[in-house]
């Protein structure tokens, strides 16, 4: 018998964008994202730790759409 392992290691790079966003306030989450020159085409994590609870549930899915459709 003979066995194969095939192993293939993909390198990820990652570019980190960092926004400043005020949910009350009149700038919005796609406007921000433009302008930190965030690439919607590129796979993307939304990390909103400590955030979603204050949010509520209007914010949550204002915020959530904007994300989806990034």
């Amino acid at each position: 018998m003979q066995f194969s392992i095939v192993w293939q290691q993909t390198l990820i790079l990652a570019t980190k964008v960092t926004i400043d966003l005020d949910f009350l306030g009149e700038r919005s989450l796609q406007q921000e994202l433009a302008e930190a020159d965030f690439a919607a085409e590129k796979p993307s994590l939304f990390v909103a730790a400590g955030l979603i609870m204050y949010l509520g549930p209007e914010g949550i899915l204002s915020s959530s759409s904007v994300m989806n459709s990034a």
